[in-house]
C-alpha cells in the first residue's frame, strides 16, 4: 500500500492546485500545468522519503566521492555527474606518490551524515576557494540578492536573503554562506575586489514534511535562476525544474545517486540526487 502513496499525493496536489487557481479565475491550461508540476514534485519527494535506504557500504562510498570531489576550485565547476561517475574509483588504492590527498577524505567521511546543510555547503566553498581564479556570472552579490528576494516574493516563498549579506574573507576569494532553514542552505563564492559571483551552491536535505520539501524545491529553482536576472524563473528556472523532475524519477527507479547538468546563456546549471547527502545544485560560469 505504501507504494501507492506517491501516486495518491500526485493526484491530490494536482487537484488541489488546479482548484485553487480556478477560484482565482486562471485559465484551464495554467491551472492544470501548475497542478501537474506541483503534483509531480509531490510524487518525487514522497518517493524519495519512502525509498529504501542504501546499505552502509554504498552510502560510505558515495560520501567518500562527494568529499573527494571538493579538493580543487576547478571542481566547483565540475558537474555533479562527474561526482557520481567517480564513485567506483573510491575502491581503488591511493597512489603511493599522493598519500596526502587521501588523508582529508578519510577524516571527513564520518562527519558527512551529521553536519547540517549549511556546514556542508560552507566546507565545500572553503576548499574550492583556495586555488586559481575563475570566471564569474557577471552579477555581484547585491544584485543577486535583490533578484532572489523578488523571485521568492513572486512565488510566495517563506524564505528571504538578508539585505546586507555577511561574507568570510579568504586569500583568493570571499565566501558568503547562508542557511534558510535546517534543511535548506546555500554558499556563494565571490571575487575579492568586485564581489561578482563565481558560483552558487545549494543543498537540500529532505524532511518528513512533503509540503516543506515542495517549498524548498521550488525556492531552490527560483534562487539559482536569479543568475539570469529578471525573468530567469521562466527560462533557466523552467529548464531546471524539468531536469530536476527527470532526475528524481531516475533516482526512484535506480535507487542510486544520479545527476545531470545543462548550459543556458553561458552558465552551467547542475543538480544531483546524492544518497546519504540530499539534493545538491549549483550554477556558475560555463567557461
Amino acid at each position: 500500500m505504501i507504494n501507492f502513496i506517491p501516486l495518491i499525493l500526485f493526484v491530490v496536489f494536482w487537484y488541489a492546485v488546479a482548484k485553487h487557481f480556478k477560484a482565482k479565475g486562471k485559465g484551464a491550461f495554467i491551472r492544470h500545468i501548475t497542478g501537474f508540476l506541483v503534483g509531480a514534485l509531490g510524487l518525487i519527494v514522497s518517493a524519495i522519503i519512502i525509498a529504501p535506504k542504501p546499505d552502509a557500504t554504498a552510502t560510505t562510498e558515495t560520501k567518500t566521492e562527494v568529499v573527494a570531489s571538493k579538493e580543487t576550485v576547478k571542481e566547483e565547476q565540475k558537474t555533479v555527474t562527474e561526482v557520481v561517475k567517480d564513485e567506483p574509483k573510491a575502491e581503488e588504492p591511493a597512489k603511493t606518490e599522493e598519500p596526502k590527498k587521501q588523508e582529508p577524505v578519510v577524516a571527513e567521511i564520518p562527519k558527512a551524515a551529521e553536519q547540517p546543510a549549511e556546514e556542508k555547503a560552507t566546507e565545500t566553498a572553503k576548499e574550492e576557494a583556495e586555488e586559481e581564479p575563475a570566471h564569474d556570472i557577471g552579477m555581484n552579490l547585491s544584485q543577486f540578492s535583490q533578484i532572489v528576494n523578488t523571485n521568492f516574493k513572486e512565488m510566495s516563498s517563506p524564505f528571504k536573503m538578508p539585505k546586507k549579506p555577511k561574507f568570510e574573507k579568504n586569500d583568493n576569494y570571499d565566501l558568503m554562506s547562508y542557511s534558510f532553514s535546517n534543511n535548506f542552505a546555500m554558499n556563494i563564492t565571490l571575487q575579492k575586489k568586485t564581489h561578482n559571483i563565481i558560483s552558487v551552491v545549494t543543498i537540500i536535505t529532505p524532511s518528513q514534511n512533503t509540503t516543506d520539501n515542495l517549498v524548498m524545491l521550488f525556492s531552490n529553482s527560483a534562487l539559482l535562476s536569479a543568475a539570469e536576472g529578471k525573468g530567469g524563473m521562466k527560462t533557466a528556472g523552467k529548464k531546471f525544474i524539468q531536469t530536476q523532475t527527470a532526475l528524481s524519477e531516475q533516482f526512484t527507479t535506480e535507487q542510486k545517486s544520479v545527476s545531470d547538468s545543462f548550459i543556458y546563456n553561458g552558465k552551467k546549471y547542475e543538480v544531483g540526487f546524492i544518497n546519504g547527502v540530499g539534493i545538491m545544485s549549483s550554477v556558475g560560469s560555463a567557461e
